[in-house]
This record gives structure tokens, C-alpha cells and sequence, in this order.
């Protein structure tokens, strides 16, 4: 399911948001797991920069926008066939 909409132009970070709000215990480090697992190609890149998501907006760290920027570059990177985002 994540990758189906990840590749049909969702942004990873509301799949994240999503996540969390079924399941708030999830962590960042569960959360870059999650991501690696389903794009297996992407670079390792992609699981640290989640680990420093700022999810909350409440501390320093990688704003949504930034890091959905920087996963999309890794995915297409790594052969992932992602439309731009709006």
C-alpha cells in the first residue's frame, strides 16, 4: 500500500502522519524501517533521514516538505518511477 501510493504521487510524509495516527507509538527509527523495507533499492540514505524527521514540529530536525524532496530524489535515484509533487 505504501508504494502503490508513494508511486501514484502521494507525499511520504502524509503516509507517515497516517501511520501514526493509527499507531503514535512508532518511532522514527520504525518509521525509516517501514520505508526501506518497501522501496528495498533505495539508497540507506533514505532510513537516516527519517531517523531525523522532525514529525512533530516541535524540535529540530528535517521539515515534511524537505523530506519529501530528498526521498523522492532518492527513489527515482534508484529506478522508482515517482510523479512530481505538487
Amino acid at each position: 500500500m505504501i508504494v502503490e501510493r508513494i508511486l501514484k504521487g502521494a507525499k511520504p510524509t502524509e503516509i507517515f502522519h497516517e501511520m501514526l495516527a493509527r499507531t503514535p507509538e512508532l518511532t522514527n527509527v520504525e518509521l525509516g524501517r517501514a520505508f526501506t523495507d518497501c522501496f528495498e533499492d533505495v539508497d540507506w540514505l533514505a532510513k537516516t533521514l527519517i531517523w531525523k524527521w522532525n514529525r512533530s514540529g516541535t524540535r529540530s530536525g528535517i521539515a515534511d516538505e524537505r523530506l519529501d524532496a530528498l526521498l523522492i530524489e532518492l527513489l527515482r535515484a534508484a529506478g522508482y518511477a515517482v510523479p512530481d509533487m505538487p
